[in-house]
């Protein structure tokens, strides 16, 4: 499955999507993404930043990854821009303040929280 994912991207190098499904493709079979998989997954964001599932999961890794700054700089349009509406910016405010902190049980308390915010969207939707 992956390798399919991989050649759409070489034959669609600005297309978003295989890139973000290979990212994806590692969480569906419970294994950790390589580095490769992350890239990827950033440059998908480089490529559809206004999709806010992609902005999630760059902001879930970049924290899982200890990336505090590189995570508050992709969560910033969630946190900060109505268009995500209140439920999430409030969420993803505290998340900000939390990365701020550098304090992990202030971020997992946050991050958990923003996280049961996303899922109860994504279900309703």
């Amino acid at each position: 499955m992956r390798r399919s994912f991989a050649q759409a991207n070489r034959l669609q190098t600005e297309d978003p999507e295989p890139l973000m499904l290979y990212y994806r493709s590692f969480a569906a079979a419970g294994q950790a993404p390589t580095a490769n998989a992350k890239a990827g997954l950033y440059h998908a964001l480089d490529l559809l930043a206004d999709d806010p599932r992609l902005r999630f999961d760059v902001v879930f890794q970049r924290i899982a990854d200890g990336e505090y700054p590189a995570a508050k700089a992709a969560l910033a349009p969630i946190a900060y821009a109505p268009s995500h509406g209140a439920r999430f910016t409030t969420f993803a405010a505290d998340l900000s303040t939390a990365l701020d902190s550098g304090d992990k049980t202030r971020i997992d308390t946050a991050l958990a929280a923003l996280k049961e915010q996303r899922d109860r969207h994504e279900s309703d939707s």
